[in-house]
């Protein structure tokens, strides 16, 4: 806990997330989506408006910071490959958003609501409402149309997921 995260030296290519990272790459592939967004590693999961990469958090890139994350923060989100890819797909829809400016599409404010709304501080999941798809824990999709967008995204990107028999897993 004394070093500085400056001076650590952290890689995605000699990783274990760089295995992920590559399957992401083949998803998009397959879907023929042309795109790859720009990886960086910051201190959380984020997708910044009118950046098309996404940030990965430090912790995930060494055993011991997962376990001082956990101790602290009570979780290190996407510290297992499931939640790991899901993190990805979910962030990398952001990325797409950003790159292509999908938030100023007339159809897909239609289907997932505006950007400009605010987010609220806190929300009430509805488990068990068919209105929203389930990628992220706490039915993350209901909190706002862009989560609710890249969601969806996820789950469409997810090879041989049967989303409308896993709504409620």
């Amino acid at each position: 806990l004394d070093i500085p995260l400056a001076r650590l030296k952290f890689d995605i290519k000699a990783s274990w997330i760089q295995k992920s990272v590559e399957q992401l790459f083949l998803e998009l592939t397959r879907r023929k989506i042309n795109f790859k967004p720009h990886l960086w590693i910051s201190t959380e999961w984020f997708s910044p408006d009118g950046v098309a990469g996404l940030a990965i958090p430090f912790y995930l890139f060494h055993p011991r910071l997962i376990k001082i994350e956990k101790h602290f923060f009570g979780e290190a989100e996407g510290s297992s490959e499931i939640e790991l890819i899901k993190l990805l797909r979910h962030e990398t829809a952001h990325s797409l958003d950003n790159a292509f400016h999908l938030r100023k599409n007339k159809q897909r404010q239609q289907l997932f609501g505006h950007s400009n709304t605010v987010y609220p501080e806190s929300y009430v999941a509805r488990k068990y409402s068919k209105s929203y798809v389930k990628n992220l824990k706490d039915c993350y999709g209901q909190s706002h149309p862009d989560e609710d967008w890249a969601e969806t995204f996820s789950i469409w990107l997810t090879p041989k997921k049967t989303w409308k028999n896993d709504q409620f897993n």
